[in-house]
């Protein structure tokens, strides 16, 4: 696994990439992320994300998921966060691999839309 962090000033990006293989299947994750913060608390966020969780099949939508990422976090104090996001999604494998939906039952295209609140420690 490879991780970086780029942050100046109001700045930041962060990147990630992972790479595994079992029983002759691959595995492969990675992200990219900017934000940029303005008036002190408020930054929103761009991120890309790509999972195959079997690498041979990355063409059936129950194997890969592309997702792009828009959001917007408000810092309340040092240590709380709030922050909504909206993730536009294409494949579900994610879904599949916890369990939550069955191969081939997902829909290829789909929104997750999440509001949280976040403790920074």
């Amino acid at each position: 696994m490879l991780s970086t962090e780029y942050a100046k000033d109001n700045l930041k990006v962060q990147a990630e990439y992972a790479k595994s293989k079992a029983f002759d299947i691959t595995k492969l994750s990675y992200y990219l992320q900017g934000g940029y913060t303005f008036a002190e608390k408020w930054t929103p966020f761009v991120r890309y994300e790509y999972t195959t969780t079997d690498k041979s099949q990355k063409d059936d939508a129950s194997f890969y998921q592309k997702t792009i990422g828009l959001g917007l976090d408000y810092k309340v104090n040092s240590y709380i966060s709030l922050r909504v996001e909206d993730h536009i999604n294409k494949g579900y494998a994610l879904p599949v691999g916890s369990g939550e939906v069955a191969a081939g039952d997902g829909k290829e295209k789909w929104n997750l839309f999440a509001v949280s609140v976040n403790y920074i420690f």
